[in-house]
């Protein structure tokens, strides 16, 4: 039996209002832990494997958050925005 390889297109990157369109979806979906996620990475441009070493004392504790990125292994020091505060 021959196996023909599927080939899938780049994706496209969500425009704002979709993204946001998203987020509020996986909400009222009650898929709280996603819209987090991808609240996170919009307002703040962390990569996903950034994100889930994130801790909710991390976020909560100041409009500051300081991480070092897993990638580049470099500090980043990131101010929580309004509207990351409230989602």
């Amino acid at each position: 039996m021959r196996t023909t390889r599927i080939s899938h297109p780049a994706a496209d990157a969500l425009d704002w209002e979709e993204a946001m369109s998203v987020i509020e979806r996986l909400n009222n979906d009650f898929r709280f832990r996603d819209a987090m996620l991808m609240s996170i990475g919009c307002n703040l441009g962390l990569r996903i494997s950034d994100i889930l070493q994130l801790r909710w004392v991390d976020i909560l504790q100041d409009d500051t958050l300081v991480i070092k990125e897993k990638k580049t292994g470099k500090k980043r020091s990131l101010r929580i925005n309004a509207a990351l505060r409230r989602e």
